[in-house]
């Protein structure tokens, strides 16, 4: 019992809980998210912006898949941000990851 407790602590420690990952604390006064958070979120700005999306329909685009107001990508969970991924692919027409990952 004791092991399971420690494992579940240890996975939470490393952003993951219930076995998925958990979206980054975000300091929104600062507009900042964790350090290690940063290189998610801006891949997935660069990956839509190399489907051809302009950066600043990214929130747009977002909003659209998830439908809920989005003021960073660095707020979304990483289902979320999957979610979004897939959803620029598919107003394209195309399977997700066949082009810009």
């Amino acid at each position: 019992m004791a092991d399971a407790l420690q494992d579940a602590h240890d996975l939470q420690a490393e952003g993951v809980e219930d076995g998925l990952p958990v979206a980054p604390r975000v300091n929104r006064r600062a507009g900042q998210c964790a350090a290690d958070a940063g290189p998610l979120f801006a891949e997935l700005h660069r990956e839509l912006g190399r489907l051809g999306y302009r950066s600043g329909t990214h929130y747009a685009l977002a909003e659209q898949a998830l439908e809920r107001p989005v003021s960073s990508l660095a707020a979304l969970s990483a289902e979320e941000a999957a979610t979004v991924r897939s959803y620029a692919y598919g107003q394209l027409g195309l399977a997700t990851g066949s082009v810009a990952a």
